[in-house]
């Protein structure tokens, strides 16, 4: 008896890559490369055109780069619902699997053709959490709380700490900093909205805050750093240490920055290669190998009431005339 479990690519798979008043070629990226290496046939990508209908000739040279097989200009539901049911005027067929992050109506959108296609996960607005004690620098936590706060008004900013004294300096730091911010309006919005600062009683407090939280990510800058690392499970990516900011995994640090929000870290993770394909249960069953778990077969489908899958073992046995 061999099991073999084997790995088969998806067939279409369709990127949304977020854009409108901002482009995000990052976004195409993480995207598009993991379903290259995982084998897809054909890359979808959707993305929306500015105020004016143009297009970032950034995120057009991703595109290039990767080679994209059909690049559809729209966002929001309606480019979800062009890639999940294909556009047959245009010969673009429907997708198997949706992967990529969007605004509510994305989100909304995405939720809405499961099971008319597979999706990733309801990636929602970003998120960021910081936890911190007094061993951190109030300007790079100030910092790194803005760098996610910059995505819009419905993108949650928290610090976690049990440190009042230092939470007070990053507040300072925090106005500091926006008073210079190039996107001020944006930034002023988002910490209105969703900013907090979360004071605990301590350590084991701030560890059970996070877990309960669940954020999308989550920089952790405290004494003994890998101590509170190992026991924090519910996250969708962690930056640890001082010099660990969200940035780097936007970008760059080769962490993928597709990622689950609104507490979905409890149960999901980050965008990787095994999301763009399956993997194939295939059984390869001798006359011997069935005789050694007849038994079993039989017993169980005899309890469960299912005789048919019982017959279906027992006339392999029987002599025939």
């Amino acid at each position: 008896m061999e099991i073999e479990r084997r790995w088969a690519p998806l067939a279409r798979v369709g990127v949304y890559a977020p854009g409108g008043s901002a482009a995000y070629p990052s976004s195409l990226l993480m995207g598009v490369v993991p379903a290259r290496v995982a084998g897809v046939g054909t890359v979808v990508v959707a993305s929306p055109a500015d105020a004016e209908g143009g297009l970032n000739q950034t995120l057009l040279g991703a595109a290039a780069l990767v080679a994209v097989d059909v690049f559809i200009v729209a966002g929001g539901a309606q480019a979800i619902g062009a890639m999940a049911y294909g556009l047959p005027v245009l010969g673009v067929a429907p997708v198997d699997r949706l992967v990529g992050p969007g605004n509510p109506w994305v989100t909304a959108a995405k939720l809405e053709v499961f099971g008319e296609c597979g999706i990733d996960l309801p990636a929602g607005p970003s998120e960021v959490m910081v936890v911190a004690d007094g061993t951190a620098d109030p300007v790079h936590v100030a910092a790194d709380l803005l760098s996610q706060a910059e995505h819009g008004p419905d993108s949650p900013a928290l610090l976690v700490t049990w440190d009042a004294v230092f939470a007070a300096a990053v507040e300072v730091e925090l106005g500091r900093q926006l008073a210079a911010a190039a996107r001020r309006d944006i930034l002023e919005r988002s910490l209105a909205k969703g900013a907090l600062i979360v004071l605990v009683p301590g350590r084991d407090a701030a560890v059970g805050f996070v877990n309960a939280y669940a954020p999308e990510h989550l920089s952790v800058v405290v004494d003994d750093v890998e101590e509170a690392v190992a026991r924090l499970s519910n996250a969708g990516s962690l930056f640890v240490g001082p010099y660990a900011p969200e940035s780097a995994g936007d970008y760059a640090s080769g962490a993928n920055h597709v990622l689950p929000t609104g507490g979905l870290a409890r149960s999901c993770g980050a965008l990787s290669t095994e999301d763009y394909g399956k993997f194939i249960q295939v059984q390869r069953i001798s006359r011997e190998g069935l005789a050694a778990i007849r038994d079993s077969v039989e017993s169980i489908a005899q309890a469960e009431g299912l005789i048919a899958h019982k017959r279906a073992v027992e006339v392999r046995f029987e002599a025939r005339p």
